[in-house]
């Protein structure tokens, strides 16, 4: 009799043990709203759209901007990277979202959130001769960067 009680008692610990514990959430369902709240400075997370971003917390990447707006969150700001093809990584701090289309270094900034989007591939420049020569392809025609001066 005591044995049988014994097993009892072991089974529902374990139950309770299994039941209680955290398990893992599909990929799918990770960080369905991401954001850097509460989150320590250099804190980095991945977050899965139609692309895959890597997101830091704390951390601001200069230059390379392509437009500003305001939004009211980081979910919306990387919806907005998704939807324009130049866009490699983000900067979002106080409501602002800031696309980029160069992948620059990444600084501390203390309040900014960052993410770079995985596999893209920086838009080209024509600015100082960055692409000389290049062609590439838009919605608007062929192009090619040609020095004038």
């Amino acid at each position: 009799m005591a044995l049988t009680t014994l097993a009892l008692a072991s089974s529902l610990a374990l139950s309770t043990l299994v039941s209680s514990a955290s398990l893992p959430r599909p990929l799918s369902a990770r960080d369905d709203d991401p954001n850097c709240l509460g989150k320590d400075q250099g804190v980095a997370f991945a977050y899965y759209s139609s692309y895959t971003y890597d997101v830091t917390c704390g951390t601001d990447f200069l230059g390379g901007d392509l437009r500003s707006f305001q939004t009211a969150t980081l979910k919306e700001c990387l919806a907005a990277c998704d939807a324009e093809p130049s866009c490699v990584t983000i900067s979002f701090t106080n409501d602002t979202c800031y696309l980029k289309n160069q992948d620059t270094s990444a600084v501390p900034n203390p309040g900014v959130s960052a993410a770079k989007k995985q596999n893209a591939r920086p838009a080209l420049s024509c600015l100082n001769k960055a692409d000389e020569g290049k062609t590439y392809q838009t919605s608007k025609g062929l192009f090619k960067c040609v020095d004038l001066s």
